[in-house]
């Protein structure tokens, strides 16, 4: 883990709080994997930009809702490289009960 450098403060600072390769992650944890806000994420997954899935029991209102990390990834590499205005996937949501 990195320190701050000219702080007298030598206390660690986390790296990343996203596991390596993981499958799925939170939306906190996509948001600060692509340094983006809630709102912008919703708004990829509602454009079918990333996969992504809500888990929720049967009669529940609230569910968790799951981002593919492959799908995030390719999603800002295809930005980053110049790629297409949207991706070629269009991922629906999914709703597992």
């Amino acid at each position: 883990m990195a320190t701050c450098i000219g702080d007298m403060n030598t206390s660690p600072i986390p790296t990343q709080t996203v596991p390596q390769n993981p499958e799925w992650i939170r939306v906190a944890e996509a948001c600060e994997f692509a340094r983006v806000s809630k709102p912008v994420i919703y708004d990829w997954m509602n454009k079918g930009w990333i996969k992504n899935v809500s888990l929720r029991q049967r009669g529940q209102i609230k569910g968790t809702r799951l981002i593919s990390f492959d799908s995030l990834r390719n999603f800002l590499e295809s930005k980053a490289t110049g790629g297409i205005e949207t991706p070629k996937n269009n991922y629906p949501t999914e709703t597992r009960n």
